[in-house]
């Protein structure tokens, strides 16, 4: 590391060399560290601006054991403003962001995107996750940003749904992680028509019946409708009004007991042999009920 000299008859220190740094790991204080009283310090005329340089230095000195870095950086009354982010390993980094010194600014998000890891990216919004809801165009987050927020369990659910309404729709053509990820955050309350019908256009038949089951008390008939016909088959078939039979399955059941308590197929249909096979496996038959079909 570079000396650490006398820069004026005043002792404005530029530079922290390694004898300093044994002498920080001690855990002494600013006072003991540089052999100042109080009635010296009262009688340098650039105190602040001094001990603002040598924070400065500190902030990015690297040689420093992460515990005795955060031990420091926990006491000094400035933040970060530096431009060498890549001098500091990922836990040190994780230490500013932790105790406040690594501020939301544009210059400082550039650094964390070109030097952090995911995790303390991660880590640097959900700590300003307040302010970024408040000015969405204070910073640009990157796609793989709102994604990482919305799997994060440090946020809440409404402000996953905030970002997935406001900078977030286009995600849903992602992939089905994502999807699945979106319906999880709303559950049974209506999704925005925005996201739902980016769904209807993404989604497969199997990612739509899990949005029928999460979403139908929210969906009039006409969207139950149109989520059916671009269901695989039987439920295609149920659009066109005739009896229906459907494999005794769970995830059958669940749908067709949603369809039922909704008004729309005629009953909840008990498991019984199909006409065409009387000692075949049994099946579940239904049918639309009228009011639908004139819709």
């Amino acid at each position: 590391m570079e000396s650490y000299v006398d820069q004026d008859d005043q002792g404005a220190y530029r530079e922290i060399d390694g004898s300093l740094v044994k002498f920080l790991e001690s855990g002494r204080s600013y006072l003991q560290m540089v052999s100042y009283t109080e009635s010296d310090i009262l009688g340098i005329e650039d105190w602040e601006n001094t001990k603002a340089e040598f924070d400065k230095h500190l902030f990015v000195c690297s040689e420093l054991s992460d515990e005795a870095y955060e031990n420091l950086i926990r006491i000094t009354d400035n933040n970060w403003d530096n431009s060498k982010l890549e001098d500091l390993n990922q836990e040190k980094t994780k230490t500013l962001i932790r105790l406040g010194k690594l501020s939301l600014t544009s210059k400082n998000w550039e650094q964390v995107k070109e030097y952090a890891s995911k995790e303390v990216i991660l880590t640097f919004l959900v700590k300003n996750i307040e302010f970024i809801m408040n000015d969405l165009d204070f910073i640009q987050l990157r796609p793989q940003d709102i994604v990482s927020l919305l799997f994060s369990e440090d946020i809440i659910n409404n402000s996953k749904r905030f970002l997935v309404e406001n900078i977030g729709v286009d995600l849903i053509s992602v992939g089905e992680h994502i999807r699945k990820k979106i319906l999880g955050i709303y559950g049974s309350d209506r999704i925005p028509i925005t996201i739902y019908e980016q769904f209807i256009e993404h989604a497969d038949s199997n990612e739509l019946k899990k949005l029928l089951l999460n979403q139908i008390e929210n969906m009039n008939d006409s969207e139950i409708m149109r989520v059916l016909s671009l269901l695989d088959e039987p439920y295609q078939t149920l659009t066109h009004g005739t009896d229906v039979e459907f494999e005794d399955s769970e995830e059958n059941r669940a749908i067709l007991n949603k369809l039922n308590t909704a008004r729309v197929v005629r009953k909840f249909p008990k498991p019984k042999r199909p006409k065409s096979n009387p000692i075949g496996k049994k099946v579940l038959s239904t049918r639309l009920q009228s009011h639908v079909l004139g819709n």
